[in-house]
């Protein structure tokens, strides 16, 4: 009963599932965020995420002319914790992935790195 009377309108399904959807893009700049290596102050970050995410709720709010409800809220942090629990290892991995093969690769002909015995051993055999 309580569930029929939080969605009497359609709009408001469709409002939850947009705020939803917001929710899941606010999830991963936070994962995103975690990531920096200070290219950017993390003060800056977080207030880029701050202003999206406004964007996001006002842009939902305009579309649906509704104010913020309790739905809407439940969406945005719903959305948040899927991601958190369900893309966010995945992210995780594929990032984990990304950096073991940027590591392995060798480097180009004529370019060896700055500690490698190959160069050594030529340099004492002349």
């Amino acid at each position: 009963m309580m569930l029929e009377t939080l969605f009497a309108h359609q709009q408001q399904g469709q409002a939850f599932l947009s705020l939803l959807i917001c929710g899941v893009g606010l999830g991963l700049l936070l994962h995103l965020g975690s990531y920096l290596q200070r290219p950017l102050p993390v003060a800056l970050w977080d207030a880029l995420t701050a202003v999206s995410c406004s964007i996001m709720l006002f842009l939902v709010i305009l579309r649906y002319q509704s104010g913020l409800r309790a739905y809407g809220v439940l969406g945005l942090l719903l959305g948040i914790l899927l991601y958190l629990t369900g893309a966010c290892p995945l992210v995780q991995g594929m990032v984990t992935l990304f950096r073991k093969y940027k590591n392995s690769r060798r480097p180009k002909a004529g370019n060896a790195p700055a500690d490698d015995e190959s160069t050594v051993q030529k340099d004492e055999e002349r």
